[in-house]
């Protein structure tokens, strides 16, 4: 006899080429599954709408990375820098996606309407190409995103249906109305007009209007931007996702263009504060100066004096240079002055402060331009809030606090200033002492062209500042330059079709082969002849392939005769042929290596598990090759065999119930076969173990091994009754039949322990499929 695998393998290995049979055998499930999945994927791809990113480069003009060498407007203007101030990239970005940007955009793109019409499964936007526009006049809610559905009927009429109102019901109103008309509906007030786009194509067909919130605009439009910077440059890239391609790149391009905007008023803002500072400084010093020539020109007339006498050259020369620095502190005093009437007039309490007024102090001029920008922010937010709200409340006790700190710090730099000036003119009293004899009259002109020199030296630097800032305001560009307009791919990124049916079919191969493979793993049957090789040690005579469909029950299959449960012919070539002559030769190999085996017991764990169908079978295998062989039904419980002879009153009972019942009474020759006989199971017995534990029993056998070859025996199930263990001591052999999805797996182990009890104990697995794809 020859054994398919006399190695154990692991049981937790995994036995690839099997579960590849298994995938082949369900290869219909498979196919279903791959089917439907990607059904489902297409109907998902189908009512998917579809999405498309769109992208803009644009180049930051940033202080901290930009070329020394690069020839722009601020390397030519480098003294102007009350106006270009340096410019942070991230603090760019977010002015770019600020909330004002975003609701700038959607009033001008007119983004709170939303026009789409079906086609095929899902909705597709009409974006600017929608054939008709509806105008709501009074809308009962503005917070509340609101919807209806408009159906042209003709060229003059419409049909107005399912309005909604969010967190309402919606409303089953219909109404009809013509273009231009103002109808009132539950929305309120609306008037629907055609526009360049309407054709008769549109007739009959729904258009659902949707007026949505500005603020969940805003906030799709932010969440869809995708930012992304260079560390090695200043070039921002923007991405944007959204299901209409002109809709994205409107959006992109009108965000930086009211960028842009924005940063242009914000720098000609400042140009122009500057300016009316500047200018009402100048009309001041100009009425200062007239009355300084006036008094000089009076003076000189009533005194008589034409020219200064240069009698105390060298000691006038020293007290000018005092009085050179005396002037130059006198002008930072002017100017701190004016800076502070200016912070302390309430009519410039809102306005901006001078950021480059001359002062030389770098503290005061950053506490400046902090409040300017402040103040600029402020602005900003009033566009869009009121006084009352908090950010302004605060932000104007912040705007209060720093006022009164550079009020502070101007006092301090006018007393530095004026004990400077102090000082230098102790140092002039004693050179005036020594000029003692310059009449007191040249001394007084001398005085009054001191100040003259100080005011027009202040003059000119007011109209050197003024030709600055007109200067500066023609320099006024963008800060930022576009790399690459808005534009993209015209293919979506998402669905991706043949990823998503990818997917689809990798799933629909998955779902059925876990399933399988979680049945194989989790299956307690035995369900082919590797669960029995594998594991087991004990000789394996074979495999008899599946004879009846396990659908049907044999009484269902109309087995009514013996015959009709003999499958084995002679001559005849089929798997159940084959696999009975196999059988056959493996028991004739053991008889040949061991004593004589004519006496084989077919024995089982479980019922049904088709022992009368291999005894019956293996008989006439046996008697077909012209060995006489005797059939016994021992099943005296059941008694299946004797079923299929219909059940004879005289048998094996009987004959073990009676010591004057004769061999030749029991005995039924030639029923199915020259060579066969049976021994039915008689009549019905009360006690079955006694009859089988009597020594008729061992007398019966004995009589029959001189008579037969071979003495096939039928029994019932091991250990579900003793009759099995008690017949099994007058077998030479014993054939364990296991059945296929009915014997337990986890009962092999047992087998090991009773094959040591047993004498010539095999294995043999009935009613297998594997046959049918040719592993046997």
């Amino acid at each position: 006899m020859s054994k398919v695998n006399n190695e154990k393998i692991d049981p937790n290995e995994i036995q690839i080429i099997e579960y590849l049979k298994l995938f082949m055998k369900n290869w219909y499930w498979m196919a279903l599954s791959i089917l439907i999945c990607c059904i489902i994927a297409a109907i998902y791809i189908m009512i998917t709408p579809k999405v498309y990113e769109r992208k803009v480069q644009i180049m930051i003009k940033e202080d901290a990375k930009r070329n020394i060498s690069e020839p722009d407007e601020k390397t030519i203007l480098k003294d102007i820098n009350f106006l270009f101030n340096k410019t942070n990239i991230n603090n760019e970005i977010e002015l770019l996606l600020s909330e004002k940007t975003m609701d700038d955009v959607i009033a001008k793109l007119h983004l709170e309407k939303c026009y789409k019409i079906r086609s095929g499964l899902k909705y597709v936007e009409l974006y600017n190409e929608t054939p008709i526009e509806v105008h709501f006049l009074d809308v009962k809610t503005i917070k509340n995103q609101h919807s209806l559905t408009v159906t042209p009927m003709s060229e003059n009429k419409v049909k107005l249906d399912n309005f909604k109102i969010e967190h309402e019901n919606a409303s089953n109103i219909s109404t009809s109305a013509a273009y231009f008309d103002t109808v009132e509906t539950p929305l309120g007030k609306i008037v629907i007009s055609p526009t360049i786009y309407y054709k008769e194509d549109f007739i009959d067909k729904s258009i659902h209007v949707s007026r949505l919130n500005a603020d969940n605009i805003a906030e799709d439009i932010r969440n869809n931007i995708t930012t992304t910077t260079d560390h090695e440059n200043t070039i921002v890239k923007l991405s944007f996702q959204d299901n209409n391609i002109q809709k994205a790149d409107d959006i992109l391009n009108t965000i930086i263009a009211i960028y842009n905007e924005n940063n242009i008023t914000y720098r000609t803002q400042i140009i122009l504060n500057t300016s009316n500072f500047i200018n009402e400084r100048l009309r001041v010093i100009e009425k200062e100066l007239g009355l300084v020539d006036q008094d000089i020109s009076s003076y000189k007339s009533s005194n008589m004096i034409t020219n200064i006498k240069d009698a105390s050259y060298l000691f006038l020369t020293e007290s000018s240079r005092l009085d050179q620095q005396v002037a130059e502190l006198q002008n930072q005093l002017s100017v701190a002055k004016f800076i502070k009437e200016y912070l302390i007039n309430p009519a410039n309490s809102n306005n901006l402060i001078p950021s480059n007024s001359g002062i030389n102090d770098s503290p005061l001029e950053r506490q400046i331009s902090e409040y300017n920008s402040l103040m600029l922010k402020k602005g900003r937010l009033l566009e869009n809030s009121s006084l009352t709200s908090p950010p302004i409340v605060e932000m104007t006790k912040t705007l209060s606090t720093m006022k009164q700190s550079i009020i502070r710090s101007v006092d301090n730099l006018a007393v530095v200033y004026e004990l400077q000036i102090a000082g230098i003119k102790d140092k002039g009293k004693q050179i005036n002492q020594k000029i003692s004899n310059v009449p007191e009259k040249e001394m007084d002109i001398i005085s009054i062209e001191r100040r003259l020199k100080i005011q027009e030296d202040l003059y000119l630097y007011l109209l050197q500042k003024r030709e600055e800032n007109e200067l500066a305001g023609s320099f006024i560009t963008s800060n930022f330059r576009i790399v690459n307009s808005a534009g993209g791919s015209r293919s979506p990124i998402y669905p991706k079709s043949l990823s998503i049916m990818a997917i689809a079919f990798v799933t629909g191969l998955l779902i059925p082969s876990v399933y399988l493979t979680f049945k194989q793993l989790t299956s307690s049957k035995i369900t082919s002849p590797k669960d029995i090789l594998n594991y087991t040690d004990i000789p394996f005579l074979g495999i008899i392939p599946l004879a009846f469909p396990r659908k049907n029950k044999q009484k269902d299959l109309n087995l009514k005769h013996i015959n009709d449960i003999i499958l084995v012919k002679n001559n005849t070539s089929n798997d159940i042929n084959e696999a009975f002559r196999i059988v056959r030769t493996n028991i004739s190999f053991m008889d040949d290596q061991k004593e004589d085996l004519k006496v084989i017991m077919l024995t089982s764990f479980n019922e049904k598990a088709g022992k009368s169908f291999v005894a019956l079978n293996l008989a006439v295998s046996f008697a077909i090759t012209n060995k006489k062989t005797v059939l016994i039904d021992m099943n005296l419980r059941n008694k299946i065999l004797s079923s299929y002879l219909h059940s004879p009153a005289t048998g094996l009972v009987n004959y073990l119930d009676d010591s004057y019942c004769s061999l030749d009474k029991i005995l039924m020759e030639k029923t199915c076969h020259p060579n066969l006989d049976i021994i039915p199971a008689g009549s019905t017995s009360a006690n079955p173990v006694e009859l089988l534990s009597s020594n008729r029993l061992k007398e019966l056998v004995s009589t029959l091994r001189h008579t037969y070859d071979h003495i096939i025996i039928d029994t019932t199930p091991f250990d579900i009754v003793a009759d099995a263990s008690i017949i099994e001591k007058t077998a030479d052999m014993t054939v364990f039949i296991l059945m296929e999805n009915l014997s337990e797996a986890c009962k092999l182990p047992e087998l090991e322990n009773l094959a040591a009890k047993i004498k010539n104990m095999t294995l043999l697995l009935n009613a297998s499929r594997v046959m049918s794809y040719g592993l046997f």
